[in-house]
């Protein structure tokens, strides 16, 4: 027999960024809510993210001020409220790690760029830096080109999650999906999830669990609409300077993306995504080699000796487009009360948040009883458990 049965205005499952920033902004406005984590929070795509927000800066150095471009920078002043602790979360705890992005331009590419317009239409400073201005590090490496600044930031997502950890000490649980039993109410939702001898019955249920949508698709009798994306995040670990760095291509697609954190033991890592990390097929060593070699293309002075290389697959989820494009804003699935929901931008965690809580019912404005589950805990950052090797 069930010793206690808890009503919820709403049950978020997945404790990623959406998740967790849903959760804490439903809790703020008076929502009776709780989360479930399969595994630990941040777990999966938010950890093994780079951390940047962007702001649609890339899309105006381009020329390319569109929609999507206006969106993704009024959704990144979302963050920076956020940050100041005047946002529907408060991320005052959160730590910023780079103020700026840094477009690496090799000579000669730079007259194609088509700045101007993106300046006027998005109101943003996108700055053609001087060499004295430089981020430290750079021209020691051996650089030639152009420098264009992003005013974008990158965050240690850590300490994001720990900020809306925070705010939901008493409504963030691990579960065992394998052990959870789902009623599917009249409506094709569900009624109620009964996790040993707790049975939570909520109005609302969102799920943004990236590939974890799809066990809740399954036990409501649907197919998930997503797409999987697979990367092979390229990882280097040495004495390397502290860099947020774009290689920007024949295309502009960067030949390399490098975002900088720190292990466990305080050793610097640089963590690289762009075009080194789409060859999902390839033997690590050989993508090593590769990496090394495009990284020597912009960076002729940086030593590799000594350095230590580690490769992270890495599985995006996203919402499903015919095309196989990348979507450009939250995707959704609606089947009786459940919402899955869908990000491939850190950036756009509060935008889901606020269309998610735009179709709620009026809160409850009600407290609930911590719950006789165990609490969910933050996931360790990727690099501090991949497999170093040396070339």
């Amino acid at each position: 027999m069930l010793k206690m049965r808890v009503n919820l205005d709403l049950l978020v499952l997945g404790g990623g960024i959406a998740g967790l920033w849903i959760a804490a902004a439903a809790q703020r406005a008076g929502y009776r809510v709780a989360l479930l984590e399969s595994r630990a929070l941040g777990a999966g795509q938010t950890l093994q993210s780079q951390g940047i927000i962007h702001a649609g800066l890339k899309y105006a150095l381009l020329g390319q001020v569109n929609e999507t471009a206006q969106l993704i920078s009024a959704v990144a002043k979302d963050w920076e409220t956020a940050m100041a602790g005047r946002g529907d979360v408060d991320l005052r705890g959160a730590r910023v790690a780079a103020e700026a992005q840094y477009m690496l331009v090799p000579g000669g590419l730079i007259a194609t760029l088509a700045g101007a317009i993106g300046h006027a239409a998005l109101g943003e400073t996108i700055q053609n830096l001087k060499e004295p201005d430089w981020p430290a590090g750079l021209a020691e490496l051996g650089f030639k080109g152009n420098v264009i600044a992003m005013h974008e930031p990158g965050v240690e997502i850590a300490s994001v999650l720990r900020a809306l950890l925070g705010q939901l000490q008493d409504v963030c649980y691990h579960y065992d999906p394998s052990a959870a039993q789902v009623k599917i109410g009249t409506d094709g939702g569900v009624a109620s999830i009964c996790i040993g001898d707790v049975e939570l019955a909520p109005a609302r249920v969102v799920a943004a669990a990236a590939y974890g949508n799809e066990w809740l698709a399954e036990k409501l009798g649907i197919k998930a609409a997503s797409q999987h994306r697979p990367l092979k995040q390229v990882l280097l670990k040495g004495d390397l300077p502290h860099a947020y760095w774009h290689g920007v291509g024949g295309s502009f697609r960067p030949a390399f993306t490098i975002s900088t954190h720190k292990t466990s033991g305080g050793e610097t890592v640089w963590y690289m995504g762009g075009a080194v990390a789409e060859n999902v097929e390839m033997p690590d060593a050989q993508q090593f080699r590769e990496t090394a070699a495009a990284l020597k293309k912009y960076l002729p002075k940086l030593d590799l000796q000594n350095m230590s290389w580690a490769a992270l697959p890495v599985m995006r989820v996203e919402g499903y487009d015919p095309r196989g494009w990348l979507p450009d804003r939250p995707s959704y699935q609606q089947q009786g009360n459940v919402t899955l929901g869908w990000v491939n931008k850190l950036t756009l965690a509060p935008l889901m948040a606020k269309e998610v809580l735009e179709k709620l019912p009026v809160p409850s404005n009600e407290s609930i009883t911590p719950l006789p589950l165990p609490p969910a805990q933050i996931a360790d950052n990727p690099w501090d458990h991949v497999a170093w090797q040396s070339i």
